[in-house]
């Protein structure tokens, strides 16, 4: 078993090999390498490491292959539904920026700032619409499960899932925290501590323990929601679509004459 510090090299030396046609693996390694480190010194270098590797994963655009074999869909999809890949890279993209400036925020401006509490309500926002929202039987929620299933691609799912399905004390699941705070608290609630107080005593989020628990899986959702941006992009690069002259064909087919 490879000790912290060996870790730590491990990612280092992924983060120097990274190119458009590998960073989509070299990424998924890091951050399950990252995943295995137990001290917080070590920690904080192996994030440096993976946040090189991110940095240069977040420039990727379509035309990048990212990884040795990229994910296809097991049927050809239409313009309609390629397009509906590319909002969705471009709503992770946004979730993805939200969650490191909440980061930086925190940092710069202190845990309860203006900023943090801006950032955090709009964290917990994307996290039901992309995944948690209008379940109805389904094996998760939100908008990307039903516009990725009928593509055939729910597999693509499964990490993030697996991540809202880990527990939070009390027994309660990660998602249904979320969604719980996002629904009683920033929507339905009525400015009261009260609307927010029983998920607060079920999983014990006054205790900075779980709010540290609640903050990792937070970052862990990221990790795989950065995973699954990259993977549509490496997706529609070798499905061989010109982005230009796909919005250029949907425009045209779907525009309204002005005369």
């Amino acid at each position: 078993m490879s000790t912290d510090g060996e870790l730590v090299n491990e990612i280092l030396v992924l983060a120097l090999s990274a190119t458009p046609n590998n960073v989509g693996d070299i990424y998924i390694r890091a951050v399950n390498l990252y995943g295995q480190i137990q001290s917080a010194d070590k920690q904080q270098q192996g994030e440096y490491c993976v946040a090189q590797i991110r940095s240069r994963a977040r420039q990727a655009e379509i035309g990048w292959r990212l990884f040795a074999i990229p994910p296809t869909a097991p049927r050809s999809l239409s313009d309609d539904e390629h397009i509906r890949l590319m909002t969705i890279i471009s709503m992770l993209h946004s979730f993805c920026y939200g969650v490191e400036r909440l980061d930086e925020a925190s940092f710069v401006t202190g845990p309860d700032s203006t900023p943090v509490r801006f950032y955090i309500n709009s964290i917990y926002h994307y996290i039901a619409a992309l995944y948690l929202l209008n379940k109805e039987g389904d094996p998760i929620g939100g908008m990307v499960y039903k516009a990725l299933s009928p593509m055939g691609l729910p597999s693509l799912l499964d990490q993030i899932r697996g991540v809202l399905d880990k527990p939070m004390e009390g027994g309660i699941s990660f998602g249904e925290t979320i969604r719980k705070i996002r629904n009683d608290f920033l929507v339905h609630g009525s400015f009261s501590p009260e609307d927010i107080s029983p998920i607060m005593k079920t999983t014990q989020l006054r205790d900075m323990t779980q709010r540290i628990h609640l903050t990792n899986l937070i970052w862990e959702l990221f990790n795989q929601s950065f995973i699954l941006k990259i993977k549509l992009i490496a997706l529609l690069t070798a499905s061989g679509i010109d982005p230009i002259e796909l919005m250029t064909r949907y425009i045209s087919r779907n525009s309204i004459p002005l005369h």
